[in-house]
């Protein structure tokens, strides 16, 4: 499997993983405060994008996205991680 094709795949398996919705994904990788239904919108076409393979998965996110996996399968509810208004992250919660 070529490297394009190989993060494509980690992204939308980690995606579906963690349970995450495209909007909660962009909310996670655009590290916006808040949660909700709105929160998220202004990325999940670059989510839909990324996982239709019509724009690739670059190393750093497929890189986020595993982490993602890795801390929701050590017991952490990452759909639920909170982010100050600077991007920083101040909560991943445990399940």
């Amino acid at each position: 499997m070529d490297t394009k094709a190989r993060n494509k795949q980690l992204y939308q398996e980690a995606r579906q993983a963690t349970g995450c919705s495209q909007n909660d994904w962009a909310r996670l990788f655009t590290l916006t405060p808040g949660k909700g239904a709105k929160h998220g919108q202004k990325g999940q076409s670059n989510v839909a994008l990324k996982e239709s393979g019509t724009k690739g998965v670059n190393q750093a996110e497929c890189l986020a996205s595993e982490l993602l996996r890795y801390f929701q399968a050590q017991g952490y509810d990452v759909k639920n991680t909170e982010f100050d208004e600077d991007g920083r992250i101040t909560s991943i919660p445990k399940r």
